[in-house]
């Protein structure tokens, strides 16, 4: 076996350990006119969600929840909750009706992007970063996501 061949055999070896599966080897694409040949093809499905992301998955529900239940000044206008965990966002709207005039409009939206938390509205009487906070997570973990990227580095929280 040639020098080259012993190197690629254990290179095979040490990514199987790793948990990579070899998809092809050599791995053939052919782009234009020219075929091209890479040594190896492998993946690996990786841990896409982080315990920190769990943990924000149930803070996130469980705080809108509660907010919502507090009984709206309204009679006619109602608070609801709509999340969507596949894509990690989750926000808080009023609908109904005041009088003749529609009402329907967002109260608080929240993203997990890159395990933290972007609050993306926040129209409340209260800060739902300081809620955020006493529920546990770090100012590092907040970003502002209402405020201007050029603003962001500026408040106690992340910038991104």
């Amino acid at each position: 076996m040639s020098a080259k061949d012993q190197v690629h055999h254990h290179v095979v070896i040490a990514l199987q350990k790793d948990g990579w599966t070899i998809t092809h080897d050599p791995f053939k694409v052919q782009w234009k006119n020219r075929k091209l040949q890479i040594d190896i093809g492998a993946e690996k499905l990786m841990e896409a969600v982080t315990q920190k992301t769990e943990k924000y998955r149930q803070i996130i529900p469980a705080y809108l929840t509660r907010f919502a239940a507090i009984p709206n000044l309204e009679s006619n206008v109602r608070d609801r909750v709509l999340f969507d965990p596949q894509h990690d966002t989750y926000a808080l709207i009023a609908e109904g009706w005041d009088g003749e005039d529609r009402v329907h409009f967002i109260i608080a939206h929240l993203e997990i992007i890159n395990d933290k938390i972007w609050i993306q509205a926040d129209n409340t009487d209260v800060a739902i970063a300081r809620e955020l906070e006493a529920a546990g997570v770090p100012k590092s973990d907040i970003v502002l996501g209402f405020r201007a990227p050029s603003v962001r580095p500026f408040t106690e929280y992340a910038a991104a």
